[in-house]
């Protein structure tokens, strides 16, 4: 369970180290190694992909064939960056930020990088896995860094107990409120295909 302390931190911080984050967390989903893309993280940053990994799971388990199916949609034509951000200022667009829906946008953009292991020629693979960890660390700079950093960091989801759980909401609720904004998400998509 996250803590109901709340230690700000520097939108700097967050950001830096979002990178590795989001790097370790694909390295974590790819079945196979990628040549140059060997992170080492810290160890609050690994707890924090063990985290996003955990959820990424429950959003797997509960609407992965959708969201695969929806990827599957998308054309070739369309940039990484043009897909993120299509998608961030959809689910944005009120400028509200949640764990919810950053844990969604972040696992959205992960499935996209797995989705395109099969599409692109392997010396590619790491220039697309930076392309892609960018273009999402772009949008959420656009005020999810700010909302982060003000309720403690990346660190603020990892919990003692290494449950899945956000503030408020308890370790059941947490996968339902990920689960609404996948939907949400998902709908999202359908209307912009």
């Amino acid at each position: 369970q996250i803590s109901d302390r709340i230690e700000e931190t520097s939108v700097e911080e967050v950001e830096n180290s979002f990178p590795n984050i989001c790097l370790g967390l694909i390295a974590s989903q790819i079945p196979v190694e990628l040549p140059g893309l060997s992170i080492n993280l810290k160890s609050d940053e690994q707890k924090v992909v063990e985290q996003l990994a955990q959820i990424g799971e429950k959003i797997n388990a509960l609407f992965g064939s959708e969201i695969e199916s929806m990827l599957g949609q998308f054309h070739s034509t369309i940039s990484p960056f043009g897909i993120l951000s299509k998608i961030f200022s959809g689910l944005f667009k009120d400028k509200e930020y949640s764990w919810g829906k950053i844990f969604a946008f972040i696992h959205f953009g992960v499935k996209l990088f797995l989705k395109s292991i099969d599409n692109i020629i392997p010396i590619k693979l790491k220039d697309t896995c930076f392309e892609i960890v960018k273009a999402i660390g772009i949008q959420l700079a656009k005020g999810a860094f700010e909302w982060i950093a003000k309720r403690g960091g990346w660190r603020r989801i990892v919990s003692v107990e290494d449950s899945i759980a956000l503030p408020l909401v308890g370790a059941v609720g947490a996968v339902g409120a990920v689960g609404v904004v996948a939907v949400g998400l998902i709908k999202f998509i359908r209307l912009w295909l």
